[in-house]
């Protein structure tokens, strides 16, 4: 998981010259809440960024989410060069730092990166680069560094081959293997999700971007009972009318789903157009609990969209349960205060605000200004709603 990130530059954020900035403080699971435009979803663009990055070119990210390149620096920014670093724990026990800096506007492409570990008392270097001179550092006692000129419009952990470098590079393998499995769903648009896919392969065993292939994606999932009768007792104990998931393979490949649902003691069949939009968001998320490969980290915006107000507690429930895994971190956002009542512990809630320059200032909720009092009488969603951000951030004057 990510302990703590740094974002300099980043759209929302400005740059911090002194390097004072103390992170962002991440949990398993971390919901990022606070007014419009504060610079939540500039988070989970930041750590979907290193996904990308990990594994392709800044181009396709650019594509993939209809940016444009110039605009992702901070317009207020003294410098022109993005960074982000973030202190991670690997599946392989390794502490590491990742550090990556973006060109100016007029200079697409990786400046800087360097990769440490941290070896007892102090962190060691496994990779540096600058421009395009790269030193990798073997980590076998007898193997001296290596150096390589090479330009790449992506991390250097795009090139690391997870079988033929992990002997010579395992925390690269590590690191690169996580950061590839970041994924990030920033809108789980019902059109997508409703639409019929046709398609076989590895593929499908993942949603689209925006949850496109999901009829294809639960086909796969289907194929094996156990975890698909898993997947629907997951779904029906947060939303007891449903009886059943069906997923229909149809002529040239086609497949499509249709639901089952029970109203006043009788059960009726709907295909994907005439079911709700917060139904088959919740089926999407209970389906990332049976994925062969899960999410390193599983970015999701305003995961209210669509929803019951009922029914969000069994979202949270869900995603809090993706993280107990051990394998899967959950960073999501909200402007729903129901939705913060069910979130179980407060050091998973972050503050997102503006401070002082209009830069962002990220406040754990449980060291917002009298916190404690506050929650002896209200849920945390309830304090959040009736104290306001002005209230409870530090350094800023209150009602």
């Amino acid at each position: 998981m990510i302990r703590t990130l740094w974002i300099e530059s980043f759209k929302a954020f400005l740059d911090d010259p002194g390097r004072t900035a103390p992170g962002i403080p991440l949990q398993p699971f971390t919901v990022l809440v606070g007014p419009n435009g504060s610079g939540k979803s500039t988070i989970l663009q930041a750590i979907d960024t290193l996904g990308w990055l990990s594994a392709g070119t800044i181009k396709e990210m650019l594509d993939a989410h209809n940016w444009e390149y110039a605009d992702l620096a901070h317009l207020r920014a003294a410098r022109s060069h993005i960074s982000m670093r973030a202190e991670i724990d690997l599946p392989n026990a390794a502490r590491v730092q990742w550090h990556l800096t973006l060109g100016s506007r007029r200079a697409p492409g990786v400046a800087f990166e360097w990769i440490k570990r941290a070896e007892e008392d102090a962190w060691r270097s496994i990779l540096l680069r600058s421009g395009r001179n790269v030193a990798q550092f073997p980590e076998l006692a007898d193997a001296g560094e290596e150096k390589t000129t090479l330009s790449l419009p992506s991390s250097w952990l795009s090139t690391i081959d997870l079988k033929a470098d992990r002997a010579r590079f395992p925390t690269l393998v590590a690191l690169a293997q996580w950061a590839r499995r970041i994924r990030a769903y920033y809108f789980l648009d019902p059109v997508a999700l409703r639409a019929s896919s046709r398609g076989k392969g590895e593929k499908f065993d993942e949603l689209g971007l925006h949850g496109e292939n999901f009829a294809s994606f639960l086909g796969r999932i289907k194929a094996r009972p156990k975890d698909f009768a898993r997947l629907i007792e997951r779904v029906r104990a947060h939303y007891p009318r449903l009886v059943d998931i069906h997923v229909r393979r149809k002529s040239y490949g086609w497949t499509h789903l249709e639901i089952t649902e029970k109203w006043n003691g009788e059960q009726a069949t709907f295909n994907a157009r005439q079911v709700s939009d917060g139904l088959l968001r919740l089926i999407a998320v209970a389906a990332m609990h049976e994925m062969r490969e899960p999410p390193s980290v599983l970015l999701l915006d305003e995961i209210e969209n669509g929803l019951h107000p009922r029914l969000l507690g069994g979202l949270v429930a869900m995603l809090e349960e993706l993280t107990r895994t051990g394998t899967t971190q959950v960073i999501v956002t909200t402007h729903s205060p129901i939705t913060l009542n069910y979130v179980s512990s407060p050091e998973s809630v972050l503050l997102v605000t503006r401070g002082k320059g209009g830069g962002v200032q990220v406040t754990p909720m449980n060291e917002t200004k009298s916190f404690q009092e506050l929650r002896e009488h209200f849920e945390l969603g309830e304090l959040w709603y009736n104290a306001g951000e002005e209230r409870l951030v530090p350094g800023k004057k209150g009602r």
